[in-house]
């Protein structure tokens, strides 16, 4: 088969998510296109190469990615006959990815700083959709490295960069990035700047979409009531939690779905904590049947808080056999993680 004829094959696995094959189907490709270059580089070179690093990626081999990103770099700097290109931008931002995934946020927010450079000069504008999905990936990666005053920076340039884009503020882009701008708030401790960045992203999510039932609400309403709930404002937290799930009922979402299945156990906490046992108890039997819950898709500390809750209010009904069991399950998973907890858990049941 031709080289062609592979990238085809493996684009196909890729578009299938079958990893393997595609990656398969990749290197077999990448082989015929290096003995045929020779020292040469082609467009065809850089993107399979890019193609190989990105799934790499995504299987946890970054030190596999990185190899192939950091050999189509200098080959789409040589095809560019630039380091400044956009084509080399977009090189850049996937060593980035890389770097993010392997937790050097360091590293990944210096790749993005001059992918984002590149594109600003290359473009000659700060709201063309290369710069501001560089300046969203810095964003995030700034947020993960607790680097909120520059988180907060970038986030207003971006909010700027959109506004000028769609030529309005009440659009869809807008209101993503200002309900980002309100948890970097929150993570800052700034409850009440939170608070206000929450409503206006509220008030645009919805005048966007022309209703308030839509899917960019839904999270919005969690990371408020989260902040609400930081504030001491519990019964109004569990109110927008409420609001959350019944327009996510109301999209279709299926509660086997791990953000439902993350939303009810919020809801159940949030119940709990005003005194409403009853009905805690109810919605966390729904996440537990028969004692268990599918951790997939949820942070397993999670899981472990909603167990304990969940087998605290088993014990307090009287049920005592259920809570047990649910208890040496919290000890079992727990002890793999944090062992003295895990003893503390135990003393706790006898």
């Amino acid at each position: 088969a031709s080289a062609a004829t592979l990238c085809a094959v493996g684009a196909t696995h890729l578009h299938r998510k079958e990893l393997d094959e595609a990656l398969v189907a990749y290197r077999e490709s990448l082989d015929i296109q290096s003995e045929l270059l020779g020292s040469s580089v082609s467009e065809s070179l850089v993107a399979t190469l890019s193609e190989i690093g990105d799934i790499l990626r995504i299987k946890g081999d970054y030190d596999g990615a990185l190899q192939h990103l950091l050999r189509a770099l200098p080959a789409q700097v040589k095809l560019s006959q630039s380091k400044e290109s956009p084509e080399v931008a977009v090189v850049i931002v996937l060593i980035a990815g890389v770097l993010r995934e392997k937790n050097d946020y360091t590293g990944a927010i210096r790749q993005l700083r001059k992918a984002l450079r590149i594109n600003e000069e290359a473009f000659k504008s700060s709201s063309c959709d290369e710069v501001l999905e560089v300046r969203g990936k810095l964003v995030t990666v700034l947020t993960l490295s607790e680097d909120y005053c520059d988180a907060v920076e970038e986030c207003e340039k971006l909010l700027d960069g959109e506004t000028e884009q769609n030529g309005t503020r009440e659009c869809a882009s807008v209101g993503l990035t200002l309900a980002k701008f309100a948890s970097i708030l929150h993570r800052m401790g700034k409850y009440e700047n939170a608070i206000t960045a929450f409503e206006e992203a509220l008030r645009v999510q919805t005048a966007a979409a022309k209703s308030r039932w839509n899917s960019m609400v839904v999270q919005t309403l969690e990371g408020y009531a989260s902040t609400l709930d930081a504030c001491g404002r519990s019964k109004e937290a569990l109110d927008l939690l409420l609001e959350s799930h019944k327009i996510s009922k109301f999209l279709g979402r299926q509660d086997s779905l791990p953000e439902m299945r993350r939303l009810l156990g919020t809801i159940a906490c949030a119940k709990l904590e005003l005194g409403d046992k009853a009905s805690a108890m109810e919605d966390f039997a729904k996440l537990f049947k028969h004692g268990k819950v599918d951790p997939d898709g949820i942070n397993p500390v999670t899981v472990l808080t909603w167990k304990s809750a969940y087998a605290t209010l088993l014990q307090s009904a009287d049920d005592f056999k259920a809570a047990e069991a649910l208890y040496k399950e919290v000890i079992a998973e727990d002890e793999q993680g944090n062992p003295r907890r895990g003893i503390f858990i135990r003393q706790a049941i006898h």
